[in-house]
C-alpha cells in the first residue's frame, strides 16, 4: 500500500515537471519568435541606414574630390598665368633698358647735322627709339595692369576656396554623426542577435528532455504569462514607433540648425556691409567737415594776410569777424567728432544686437533638441525596463 502510494505521488510529481517544462519550452519559443522579428526589423532599419550612409559617403568624398582637383586646376592656372605675366614685364623691361642704353650711345656720339647741311639720321633714329620706348612702356603698363587683375581674381579665387574647405568641414561633420548612427544600430543588431542565440540554446536544452510530448498551452499561470507577452509586445512596438518618430524629429532639428548656421553667416555678412556702410558715411562726413575747416583757416590766413599788408588798424568788424569763423571752426569740429562717436555706438549696438539676437535662436533650438534627446533616452530606457521586467517574470 505504501509503496503504491509512493508511486501515484512520484508520477503525480513527474506529471508536475513535465508540465513545468512544457511552459518553459513554449515561452522560449514565443520570445524566440519575438527575439527574430526584433532582430528582422533592426537588421532592415540597420540596411537601410548603412545604404543611405554608404550612398551619402560616396557623394560626399566625390564632393571632396571634385572641390580639391578644382583647388588645384584653379591655383595651377593662376600661377602660370602669374609667372608669364612676370617674366613678359621682366623681358619687357630689359628691351626697354636696352633700347634707353642704345638711345644714349647715339645721343652721345652722333652730330645733329652733316656737313653738307641735311638734317643728321640721328633726330629720327631717336624718334624712332623713342616712341618704341613709349610702345614698350605702355605695354609694360598693361601687363602690370594685367597682373594686378589676375591678382586680384586668384584673391577671390583663394576666398571660394576657404568656403569650399568650409563646406567640406561641415559635410565630414554630418558624416560623423552618420557614422555614429549607424554604429550604434549595429550594436543593437549585434546584442539582439547573441540574445537570440541564448535563446536557441534554451530551448535545444528544453527540447531534448520531452522530444516525444506534445506541446501543450498548460495552466492558468502560462494564459497569464502569454497575456503578458503579448502586452509587453504592443508596448515595445509602440516604443519602436516612438523612438523611429524622435529620430525623424531630430534629424529636422539638425536641418533646423544647419538653416540657423547659413542665417547666422547671413547675418554676419549684413553686419560687415553695415559696418562698411558706416565706415563710408563716416570718412565721407570726415571730409566734408575737414575740408570746410580747412577752407575756414584758409579765409582767416586771407583775411590776415590783407590786413598784414594793409596799415589801416584792424577795426571791430574785422576781429569779430575772425572770432565767427574760430567759433564756426570749433562747432565743426565738435560736430565731427560727435559724428564718429556716434557712428563708433551705433555700429557696436547693431553689432551686440543682431549677436544677441543670434544666441537666443541658438538657445531655443538648443533647449528643443535637449528635450527631445531626454525624450528619446527616457523611450530607451522604458524599453529596457520592459524588456527587464519581461525577463524577470518568465524567471519567476
Amino acid at each position: 500500500m505504501d509503496s503504491s502510494h509512493m508511486n501515484v505521488e512520484e508520477f503525480q510529481k513527474v506529471l508536475r515537471e513535465l508540465e513545468n517544462a512544457k511552459q518553459e519550452l513554449h515561452e522560449c519559443k514565443l520570445n524566440l519568435r519575438l527575439s527574430e522579428n526584433i532582430q528582422l526589423e533592426y537588421k532592415n532599419e540597420l540596411d537601410i541606414v548603412q545604404a543611405e550612409s554608404a550612398d551619402k559617403q560616396k557623394k560626399l568624398m566625390d564632393m571632396l574630390k571634385k572641390l580639391e582637383e578644382e583647388q588645384i586646376k584653379v591655383r595651377m592656372h593662376h600661377m602660370d598665368e602669374k609667372r608669364t605675366m612676370e617674366d613678359s614685364i621682366q623681358s619687357m623691361n630689359v628691351k626697354i633698358e636696352k633700347l634707353q642704353e642704345e638711345l644714349n650711345v647715339y645721343k652721345n656720339h652722333s652730330p645733329n647735322r652733316s656737313v653738307n647741311g641735311h638734317i643728321n639720321t640721328t633726330d629720327i633714329i631717336d624718334g624712332i627709339l623713342n616712341n618704341t620706348g613709349t610702345d614698350y612702356y605702355h605695354e609694360n603698363e598693361e601687363l602690370k595692369s594685367k597682373l594686378a587683375e589676375l591678382t586680384q581674381i586668384n584673391i577671390n579665387q583663394d576666398k571660394k576656396l576657404q568656403e569650399f574647405s568650409e563646406e567640406v568641414h561641415d559635410l565630414r561633420r554630418m558624416l560623423e554623426v552618420k557614422q555614429s548612427e549607424y554604429d550604434e544600430l549595429k550594436a543593437n543588431v549585434s546584442f539582439l542577435g547573441e540574445e537570440n542565440m541564448c535563446y536557441k540554446a534554451e530551448l535545444d536544452t528544453l527540447k531534448k528532455p520531452i522530444a516525444n510530448d506534445n506541446d501543450g498551452q498548460g495552466n492558468s499561470l502560462f494564459a497569464e504569462v502569454n497575456d503578458r507577452r503579448v502586452y509587453l509586445e504592443d508596448k515595445l512596438t509602440e516604443i519602436q514607433s516612438k523612438y523611429l518618430s524622435a529620430i525623424e524629429e531630430k534629424k529636422s532639428f539638425q536641418n533646423e540648425i544647419r538653416q540657423l548656421k547659413l542665417e547666422n553667416l547671413n547675418l554676419v555678412e549684413k553686419w560687415q556691409i553695415d559696418l562698411d556702410a558706416v565706415e563710408l558715411e563716416q570718412q565721407r562726413s570726415q571730409r566734408f567737415l575737414r575740408s570746410r575747416i580747412e577752407e575756414l583757416e584758409n579765409t582767416v590766413k586771407e583775411y590776415e594776410t590783407e590786413l598784414a599788408s594793409s596799415k589801416v588798424p584792424v577795426n571791430m568788424s574785422v576781429t569779430s569777424l575772425k572770432t565767427k569763423l574760430e567759433k564756426e571752426k570749433k562747432d565743426l569740429m565738435q560736430t565731427l567728432t560727435r559724428i564718429t562717436r556716434d557712428n563708433v555706438m551705433y555700429a557696436k549696438c547693431s553689432s551686440e544686437a543682431k549677436l544677441e539676437v543670434l544666441k537666443w535662436k541658438r538657445k531655443a533650438i538648443i533647449a528643443k533638441y535637449s528635450a527631445e534627446e531626454g525624450t528619446i533616452k527616457q523611450n530607451v530606457s522604458t524599453k529596457q525596463e520592459n524588456t527587464i521586467t519581461l525577463d524577470v517574470f518568465e524567471n519567476s
